[in-house]
């Protein structure tokens, strides 16, 4: 596998990718209308350049953009995060209460009525394992 690093940077309505290229002392460029064209525009100008197959191409990409927005995009990366720690906090409390209100003798329809959520969903609750 040949591994590449490449950075885009948005020049007004285009990415300009630049290639940088191991033992070489020139960079070479191509560039993509969208982000998401990025990975391929770039594997096909090295393949071209290094001849070598697409597919052997291990590409590191990195994006530039401005300041501001790769800081409100870094403010997203964290708030996914605490998202996550909430949702699986949330499910282990869900699960405890299941069990413990089967525990108790209550019918699986009531423990999904008291958590707002199907009677088969509560049943699948009361039967996990950690």
């Amino acid at each position: 596998m040949n591994r590449f690093k490449v950075k885009a940077s948005r020049l007004q309505k285009w990415w300009i990718v630049y290639l940088e290229r191991p033992g070489k002392s020139d960079m070479a460029l191509t560039q993509a209308k969208r982000l998401d064209q990025v990975d391929f525009m770039a594997r096909d100008a090295l393949a071209l350049l290094e001849n070598v197959e697409a597919e052997e191409i291990d590409l590191v990409v990195a994006i530039e953009t401005p300041d501001d927005i790769q800081e409100g995009i870094s403010d997203l990366e964290e708030l996914d995060g605490q998202i996550q720690k909430y949702l699986q906090d949330r499910q282990a409390r869900q699960i405890a209460i299941a069990k413990e209100l089967k525990g108790q003798g209550y019918p699986l329809r009531d423990i999904g009525q008291l958590l707002g959520m199907s009677a088969t969903k509560a049943n699948q609750l009361t039967k996990h394992t950690e």
